[in-house]
């Protein structure tokens, strides 16, 4: 669900992922537990201000939960209330992306972008159309630490903005092609094309299994037919062993040897700890870098998004903000259930 939040990445500078914490083994997504409600006092309590907007407790613990859900479910963990306070350390992180996206906020609002109401409903009305029933899109809102469609909605409609905002600005930067050139060259191993080998193999259990098969092999049996009749791979056995074609690396560190330092076309053996492979290298491709034709759009899209960052980054720092991280309690607390401070 979080991957389905609409949201400018370029707008966050996320906090450094934690490892997740020791926690018990995944469980069927369920509704979290009920917590009470942070005392309307202490949402209200301003943790940051922007340019003289207030950033509330309860606009933190939103972020926050989030945050922590997002973390955990990367890593395969169920998100629960009682998880918050393992993040504890990164509050105040999590309050400095918040002050971030605030000054994208205004900076959106000034330059006359705003939510269109159509456009999240057609968002969410898109999400909520890939689960199964109503039931099902709660617990998956539960597991990525919002409380309800609202604020998801919410948050749809920030995202969105962060989007218009952040594509009119990447929009406004001009590349020649000579920087993009020089891009290229500084950067060129991000476009290499790893050089792959093309292989068929047999994989049996054991050495005397693997001489049988060779045996029949040497007599002239087709190898297809061969891997098709005692190869254990099952990835590979209905394809009469054909492996395709993959990068070093891609396999493990014997096999890989074989497919790449040895000899085409020719009959090798290797043991692994999946057993005795019979193998033979069809073909090989060499180590290339797509062009920077065919680059060039991709190279701009990278540049505007660095200068769109940049751009970003002297806002903050021109930004009249203020902090109060010591107002951010040691234990979190479920948000107030009020809308934020109105402002797209």
């Amino acid at each position: 669900m979080a991957a389905l939040i609409s949201g400018a990445a370029l707008a966050q500078t996320a906090p450094e992922t934690p490892a997740a914490p020791t926690a018990p083994a995944p469980a069927p997504a369920a509704p979290a537990p009920t917590t009470p409600e942070a005392p309307a006092a202490e949402a209200s309590v301003e943790v940051a201000t922007v340019n003289r907007q207030p950033i509330t407790l309860a606009d933190f613990e939103r972020e926050y939960r989030v945050f922590a859900a997002g973390v955990l479910n990367r890593q395969g963990m169920p998100f629960s209330e009682e998880a918050l306070a393992l993040f504890a350390q990164y509050r105040p992180q999590v309050l400095d992306q918040l002050v971030r996206e605030e000054v994208v906020r205004q900076a959106a609002a000034a330059a006359g972008i705003r939510a269109d109401d159509a456009k999240v409903d057609a968002e969410v009305t898109e999400v909520k159309s890939g689960f199964p029933n109503e039931e099902a899109f709660q617990q998956a809102l539960e597991a990525s630490g919002i409380e309800d469609e609202a604020a998801y909605r919410r948050l749809v409609a920030s995202g969105q903005v962060s989007d218009a905002y952040i594509g009119q600005l990447q929009s406004k930067f001009r590349y020649s092609d000579a920087v993009v050139s020089s891009y290229y060259q500084t950067n060129k191993e991000r476009f290499k094309v790893p050089g792959q080998a093309c292989v068929k193999h047999i994989l049996v259990a054991s050495a005397p299994e693997a001489q049988a098969a060779r045996n029949r092999l040497n007599k002239g049996e087709d190898f297809a037919a061969v891997a098709k009749a005692v190869s254990i791979d099952p990835g590979s056995k209905d394809e009469g062993g054909d492996l395709g074609c993959f990068a070093p690396g891609d396999t493990v560190e014997a096999f890989d040897r074989a497919a790449f330092n040895g000899p085409l076309n020719t009959l090798q053996q290797v043991k692994t700890e999946f057993g005795e492979h019979l193998l033979i290298v069809e073909k090989r491709t060499p180590t290339t870098y797509t062009p920077l034709t065919e680059v060039a759009d991709r190279i701009r899209g990278v540049l505007a998004d660095e200068s769109a960052r940049k751009f970003i980054e002297n806002l903050v720092k021109r930004a009249d903000v203020k902090t109060y991280p010591e107002r951010l309690s040691s234990a979190p607390a479920t948000p107030a259930q009020t809308p934020p401070p109105s402002g797209n």
